[in-house]
């Protein structure tokens, strides 16, 4: 077996059940694209937040799709955690413990959530109506009520929609790797790929017709937050997984991918160019309108455009190129990984401001709006981070004698 050195320099566990610790490899680079997110989705919105100034003026429309880190974070985090699953599948090795990955889980989301939840709803900023609509969201199954998602009188974290879509996919993700797993058990290597990806691939093309059903059809207006509607993201996520892990058991990599790796600002140009005809496709005058030729639209290049923009940071030499050592600053992993705090206290932080500065909805000025919610949330954050989400992250894993608990890396 090769040893992996074109992926990341060192591992993030090494008591693993892969050999080496190919599994629980810790990408660093990609802790930036968490810290770009976070930061792209906050601006987002802000810009929905002060849409009647904004959106006339030459930064609009590129404000408008920075909603795109929200497709990026899925696409990584399926990379992430199924990645171990195909090392366990490609290396006829035992598939990762179930229990484990659910404590992982668990430990991961619902500490800082629960708690940025019970402090939103103390203080006022958030409120419920009853107790069976406040547990709703303690659940993280609200998605599957338009009158908890939707309705503006009954809010708490409205942007964990995303959190509970995630959910649904920690769920899918082990049953989907088992039975892929006993589907190709007797196939070799090159075919077990092979099957893998194109089951992968039937997952995605399940999402894309979903979404054509919500937009063509008359469903329920929430079925848009529901798992089905982002199975292409999280696909295009599964597939990198397959590729990385097949190419870190010793296979070639794919010479375009590889070609990306090695020209990681061809890749991430792409990626710019891109995004740039996103923005040509103008949403609705109405601000969170659905319109279906723009949304197709849109998604599609949302997923084309992250996956070229976080190549880079899943294959190659991790240690070369100015692009990768900018991605790769200390400053830029810890932005990442308090990006889940960010992430449930930002919306909240923008509601308070425009309280504060008596702007009616959708007329805040941004610049005041960001200069003004930016550092106090990202104080926030740092605070939730210290005090919630890394001491929790202490249970991810039981001590083993002789084995020093490893700092996790801040998946989501």
């Amino acid at each position: 077996m090769r040893t992996p050195d074109r992926h990341v320099a060192t591992p993030a566990d090494p008591a693993t059940d892969i050999p080496t610790g190919l599994a629980n490899f810790h990408f660093r680079c990609l802790d930036s694209y968490r810290a770009m997110g976070m930061l792209m989705v906050f601006l987002a919105h802000c810009y929905f937040a002060s849409f009647v100034q904004m959106r006339d003026t030459f930064i609009g429309p590129v404000l408008d799709r920075f909603d795109l880190g929200l497709p990026m974070f899925f696409i990584l985090s399926a990379f992430l955690l199924y990645r171990p699953y195909v090392l366990a599948q490609l290396g006829d090795r035992p598939q990762p413990s179930y229990r484990r990955f659910v404590r992982h889980r668990i430990v991961r989301i619902i500490p800082a959530y629960w708690v940025a939840l019970i402090a939103l709803l103390a203080v006022g900023v958030l409120h419920a109506e009853s107790i069976g609509e406040a547990l709703s969201f303690f659940g993280l199954v609200q998605i599957y009520d338009s009158a908890k998602v939707f309705d503006s009188g009954f809010q708490p974290i409205y942007q964990s929609w995303s959190l509970a879509t995630e959910l649904s996919f920690y769920l899918l993700l082990p049953v989907w790797a088992l039975a892929i797993r006993a589907a190709t058990r007797r196939f070799p290597g090159s075919l077990r790929v092979r099957w893998s990806l194109t089951g992968i691939a039937g997952l995605y093309v399940f999402g894309v017709l979903f979404r054509a059903f919500i937009v063509w059809a008359d469903a329920p207006r929430q079925a848009v937050l529901w798992l089905p509607a982002w199975l292409d993201m999280f696909a295009l996520g599964m597939a990198l997984a397959v590729i990385s892990g097949h190419v870190a058991l010793g296979a070639t990599c794919p010479r375009p991918i590889e070609w990306l790796a090695r020209h990681a600002s061809v890749s991430w140009l792409i990626a710019a160019g891109l995004f740039v005809v996103v923005t040509l496709y103008r949403p609705d005058a109405r601000p969170l309108t659905l319109t279906g030729r723009e949304y197709m639209t849109r998604q599609f290049l949302y997923g084309l455009i992250s996956v070229f923009w976080v190549l880079p940071a899943m294959f190659g030499d991790q240690r070369r190129g100015h692009l990768r050592s900018v991605l790769a600053t200390p400053l830029m992993g810890f932005l990442g990984a308090i990006s889940l705090s960010f992430y449930l206290y930002h919306v909240a932080l923008i509601e308070q401001v425009q309280r504060w500065t008596g702007a009616a909805p959708f007329e805040n000025n941004f610049l005041e709006l960001v200069g003004i919610a930016l550092p106090i949330v990202l104080a926030i954050a740092i605070a939730s981070y210290y005090f919630i989400e890394r001491p929790a992250l202490r249970f991810r894993s039981p001590r083993r004698p002789g084995v020093p608990t490893p700092s996790p890396p801040s998946t989501r």
